[in-house]
């Protein structure tokens, strides 16, 4: 039997909530920060990365979110696939990037293939045979409010960003 999941910061009760299972997740926005830590700025006073991400286009409460989980970290080895179960929170950056906080602290960004244009503030919703998302597996995007699908996207990679001048014991 397919297991269905949803991460969304807007998510509302009106998609389904009899057949998709929110996996444990807590939705960012509860926690935004103002701290400038970890993003690069340049000499012209224009913040350019947070832990080599580009901000170029995106908005400064999605800077904002990117710093909170990536102040003092740096990318690290690349998973091909994330059990749902290890979820502790979700959240969404720009049009194509996803944050997962998993249990234990690591944090994970995936950049969808081929710019998604569509997960920003709208629910993914993924059906797998198992607990388990994986690099090229395909979600759909819903407007969460209206119920509307908005589109298919494939996850990429999952990047583990680690504390700057911390070991990984892995």
């Amino acid at each position: 039997m397919a297991k269905f999941s949803v991460s969304s910061p807007k998510l509302a009760t009106v998609i389904a909530p009899a057949i998709l299972v929110l996996a444990g997740t807590t939705p960012l926005w509860a926690f935004a920060t103002s701290s400038n830590e970890g993003v690069a700025i340049e000499e012209d006073g224009a913040a350019q990365n947070v832990a080599g991400i580009s901000v170029d286009g995106l908005k400064k409460k999605e800077i904002k979110t990117l710093n909170r989980y990536l102040a003092n970290r740096e990318a690290g080895d690349a998973r091909q696939c994330i059990r749902l179960r290890q979820v502790r929170r979700t959240a969404t950056v720009g049009d194509d990037i996803l944050i997962y906080e998993m249990r234990g602290g690591d944090i994970l960004v995936n950049r969808t293939r081929s710019g998604c244009n569509a997960v920003g503030g709208n629910a993914i919703i993924n059906s797998t045979p198992d607990d388990r998302i994986c690099n090229g597996q395909i979600f759909e995007v819903r407007d969460p409010l209206a119920n509307i699908p908005l589109g298919s996207c494939a996850f990429g990679e999952f990047v583990q960003y680690d504390k700057v001048g911390s070991e990984n014991a892995d």
